[in-house]
């Protein structure tokens, strides 16, 4: 507003003109509030807010209500489709059951017309089965592989030794026995059933330019004495290494006379031997049946020293 005297304007806390001094015009009251005018009270606003929170709580139990419908709906769909693949499956079996039954009756109906029809069958005792041989389990000796084995131990300047011999079948038995002395050792395998026999000789001389080592064996027996076409093929190593074949001009053997003999220089005993103290050496005999059978022999354990 501005002063009627002057035009100065004033600020609204002013009282009186600051130029002229005069007194400012007094300012109008702002307009005091009807009587018929209502207010809101607290008690009303309390009375709102605690409709409300009644309208909220109800409409989420409404929600809570409507969800746990909607999953018990979804529970019986699926237990009623459950229900009706059972039921679907229970039905097709009956229908199965009823049709085999229903099979049976009529093929039961036809059988009388039939039967009058053609003339009666006369039972007949059926006919006896002829018995078969009983197969044998086994085959003889003569097919089989058997194989012997001689193993010779020296300990502290004596000479042990085992035999045995393996058959490829269970209804004989070879029991065996052993002899050693005098640088030879002998073994003797005899098969209780079939009574066939075999005897071998291990013998051993050194002297003082070479070392002969002798193999002997004797055949008796049904399928013992049909064996021939014996290989000897005599092994050796030293220090523990690979078996090497020994050359075959040092190996004599005599089918005919059972015999298979190995003689060794100085020589050549020490270029075998190399830087070990001792030789091992083996023998492998091994004859054939005309009838497909063989019979295999090991000679092991035989060692030449310094």
């Amino acid at each position: 507003m501005r002063c009627k005297r002057c035009g100065e304007p004033l600020e609204p806390m002013d009282t009186h003109c600051p130029v002229c001094g005069r007194a400012a015009a007094p300012r109008k009251k702002a307009p005091s509030q009807k009587k018929n005018e209502s207010s809101i009270k607290l008690p009303q606003l309390e009375k709102f807010t605690h409709a409300y929170n009644r309208d909220t709580a109800l409409s989420r139990a409404i929600q809570l209500l409507t969800v746990t419908a909607v999953a018990v709906a979804v529970v019986l769909l699926v237990l009623v489709y459950t229900g009706m693949g059972a039921l679907q499956s229970a039905v097709g079996q009956l229908q199965r059951t009823t049709d085999a039954q229903l099979q049976a009756l009529q093929n039961q109906s036809q059988t009388p017309a039939a039967s009058e029809t053609e003339p009666p069958v006369r039972e007949t005792e059926p006919p006896i089965q002829q018995s078969e041989p009983p197969i044998a389990a086994t085959q003889p000796l003569s097919r089989q592989t058997l194989e012997a084995t001689l193993s010779l131990d020296k300990s502290r300047g004596d000479t042990y030794a085992t035999a045995w011999m393996t058959l490829e079948s269970d209804n004989d038995r070879a029991v065996s026995w052993v002899h050693t002395g005098s640088g030879q050792t002998g073994a003797i395998w005899i098969l209780e059933n079939a009574g066939d026999r075999l005897e071998v000789k291990l013998r051993e001389r050194t002297g003082e330019t070479q070392t002969e080592l002798g193999l002997e064996w004797t055949l008796s027996g049904s399928t013992f004495s049909a064996m021939a076409d014996a290989v000897c093929i005599w092994e050796c190593r030293a220090g523990g290494g690979e078996w090497e074949s020994l050359p075959n001009d040092c190996v004599t053997v005599s089918p005919a006379d059972g015999t298979c003999d190995l003689m060794l220089s100085t020589d050549q005993l020490t270029t075998l031997r190399g830087q070990h103290s001792s030789l091992e050496l083996r023998c492998h005999l091994s004859m054939q049946h005309p009838e497909g059978g063989s019979l295999k022999l090991l000679a092991a354990g035989i060692t030449l020293s310094d």
